[in-house]
């Protein structure tokens, strides 16, 4: 698939929903109940929207394209175990929060596109939320009649092939992260070549609650980081993480043909408080 804008923006792993994910300063339930941030929602908002300022003077006047990869919602997980935290047991409210710190930030885009998640937080929830956005006026590409999300994504730009999806194998020890940067890389242009298919410049994922970007001088991987910070799940695949939230830009702009993009961040990291003196 081809696209005409020379910029992607990436955003991932919003969880609104979650008491640790994304949250607007005031929302209203589907129940009328009104439900505002705790104090690291109110940091992250901060950085949304800081992040979003950092992203328009990186884009200046020129056409951009946006790609939300996947977890837009915390939804409705691991009930089993006691979940409590989630400010609404509606998986409509968290879309509803999804849609509503969406719209204004991808309005001005010339093409989103949003892909699936983790099941267990989504389902398919990114479908209705891709479809709401469209409502409200934003130019969301989809990828047929039935579908408004993609659950893996191919788009070309300025020559240049971009895979990009939400998983990614996660890892408990930072020292070797990059086992799974330079092992997905080589994995999708292993499998890639033996179909006879175009191998890709630019692979993109989520999931990892941690940025990361790998590149071989071939081709680039980049793993976006998170919108939501700790959890008691996260603590199973990601102890000892120091929250942090971001969006990433592939830029294309004068860029030889058929090249890698430069990749820029915005990470902002939390500073916990500070620790008692005994």
């Amino acid at each position: 698939m081809n696209t005409h804008p020379s910029i992607l923006v990436f955003l991932a792993d919003l969880h609104v929903g979650g008491t640790s994910g994304l949250m607007p300063p005031r929302f209203i339930t589907f129940e009328g109940n009104e439900v505002r941030p705790n104090e690291y929602q109110k940091w992250t908002w901060k950085g949304w929207k800081k992040a979003w300022k950092w992203a328009r003077e990186i884009i200046g006047k020129d056409e951009w394209a946006a790609v939300a990869v996947g977890d837009l919602t915390d939804g409705l997980h691991h009930m089993e175990n006691g979940n409590r935290e989630l400010w609404s047991l509606a998986n409509d409210d968290h879309a509803g929060g999804a849609i509503d710190v969406l719209k204004d930030v991808l309005k001005d885009a010339s093409e989103v596109f949003i892909s699936e998640g983790t099941h267990c937080h989504t389902r398919y929830s990114e479908h209705g939320i891709a479809g709401a956005l469209s409502v409200n006026g934003i130019n969301v590409v989809k990828p047929s009649k039935q579908q408004s999300a993609w659950p893996e994504l191919d788009v070309k730009v300025n020559g240049a092939l971009a895979l990009i999806d939400h998983h990614i194998s996660t890892t408990s020890r930072s020292y070797s992260e990059s086992s799974a940067y330079s092992a997905t890389l080589a994995d999708v242009r292993n499998r890639r070549s033996r179909a006879g298919l175009e191998c890709p410049k630019l692979i993109v994922r989520a999931h990892r609650h941690q940025y990361g970007c790998w590149d071989d001088g071939y081709s680039t991987l980049v793993v976006l980081p998170p919108w939501q910070g700790q959890t008691r799940f996260t603590h199973r695949v990601v102890p000892r993480i120091v929250p942090q939230c971001g969006l990433v830009i592939a830029d294309f702009r004068n860029v030889p043909y058929g090249e890698q993009p430069v990749i820029q961040k915005c990470i902002y990291t939390y500073k916990p408080a500070p620790p008692n003196v005994l």
